[in-house]
Order: structure tokens, then sequence, then C-alpha cells
């Protein structure tokens, strides 16, 4: 999915979490959007997509929620964090996201879409951009933890 350009995949595994994982009643369409975690805009061309942002666009059709594709930046281009430590990975995180996008609402809650949760460097870097911006930020949702 990741690599082979299926982005069809990654939303139907994105519903079928949606399907598995039922929604809080505390969240709802009118205080909630989903944020996928951005790719660099070098590497989505490379890519030809960004599977989290289409994970989150299957976790939406289950949810009824609203995608944010552009609430959060990838503000640099590194190297892969594929095989580092956990320090390595939180030090190339920190900093590494900028959210961009002011919501509609300041009720609204974000919550983080991402394909893998390995450390929670990634994760948490994007929760703290979305915080230093002003935004809610309730949580993640991940297919995967490695």
């Amino acid at each position: 999915m990741k690599y082979g350009g299926d982005r069809f995949a990654a939303f139907r595994w994105g519903r079928w979490l949606g399907e598995r994982h039922v929604l809080s009643e505390l969240y709802s369409p009118s205080n909630v959007v989903l944020a996928p975690v951005p790719l660099h805009w070098q590497k989505k061309a490379r890519r030809g997509y960004n599977q989290a942002h289409w994970i989150a666009r299957g976790l939406a059709a289950s949810w009824g929620l609203d995608v944010t594709p552009n609430l959060l930046v990838r503000t640099g281009h590194g190297v892969s964090l594929t095989g580092l430590t956990r320090a390595k990975r939180e030090a190339m995180s920190a900093g590494l996201y900028e959210a961009r996008q002011a919501l509609e609402s300041p009720r609204h809650g974000v919550i983080i879409v991402d394909d893998v949760m390995t450390t929670g460097s990634t994760i948490a870097a994007c929760g703290m951009a979305l915080e230093k911006s002003g935004h809610r930020w309730l949580g993640a949702a991940t297919l995967a933890l490695a």
C-alpha cells in the first residue's frame, strides 16, 4: 500500500479501521476533524500520494468526519525514520511539522491519522504543532504498531 501506489487499498484499510473502532459519542462531525500526517512535497511527488491521507478518507467515510489534508505541513525533508532508534526518531521529528490552516471553529478537536506508529515520535511532533497553533489534539488513529 505505502510503496505500491495503491491509494484505494489505503482507503479500504481506513474504512475497515473505522468500522471496527467506534468513534466515541463525545466526538461528532460538528466538533472533530481528521488530519493525516503529511509527507514532504518531494516524497509525495515521488510516491504519487500520501497513504495517511487516503487512510483518513476511509476513516472519514466510516465516522462521518471531515478530513483536513492541509492542516499539518511537513516543513523539512530528511532521511527516512525507518530503522532509527527512539531517541534519533524524536530528535529528527522535533519541529518538523507545523499547523498552517485555521479550523472553522476553536471547538474543533483534531485526530491525527497515520499508517504505522513505531515510537510515536511523528504523532507527538504533529500533536505538538497542533497545540502550538491553538488546536485541540485529541489523539491518533493508525493502522499498525511496529
